[in-house]
């Protein structure tokens, strides 16, 4: 066996390496670091307004695949922020926040 092989047999037995997760082709998906990487999350606009609470404030990206308002609380409570496309990093926007704060890490809930 060569030696990448050898690394990549040892990485999947130790839990290394990511799988990627399915996403539908409509759905709003939250990755926990910026440039989508590190899956969190995927949904539809079927009127869910929470995200599951292991991805509260871990969001760093978003591809959009329907929702607009990302919010601050579970609840959709709070300061929102309106975006139709992606984001490939929220730590570059700071839209109806206080001086210095950014979206990264903030979003509990979409709608």
């Amino acid at each position: 066996m060569n030696l990448i092989r050898k690394i990549v047999v040892a990485a999947l037995a130790a839990g290394v390496l990511a799988v990627a997760a399915p996403v539908a082709a409509n759905a709003t998906t939250l990755y926990d670091d910026p440039n989508y990487v590190g899956f969190l999350w995927s949904g539809t606009t079927s009127g869910s307004w929470g995200i599951p609470v292991g991805a509260n404030d871990k969001t760093s990206s978003f591809t959009n695949g329907g929702f607009e308002t990302y919010c601050e609380n579970y609840n959709c409570s709070g300061r929102t922020l309106n975006w139709t496309g992606n984001a490939n990093s929220l730590g570059a926007i700071s839209s109806g926040l206080h001086f210095g704060e950014t979206w990264s890490d903030r979003i509990s809930g979409v709608k």
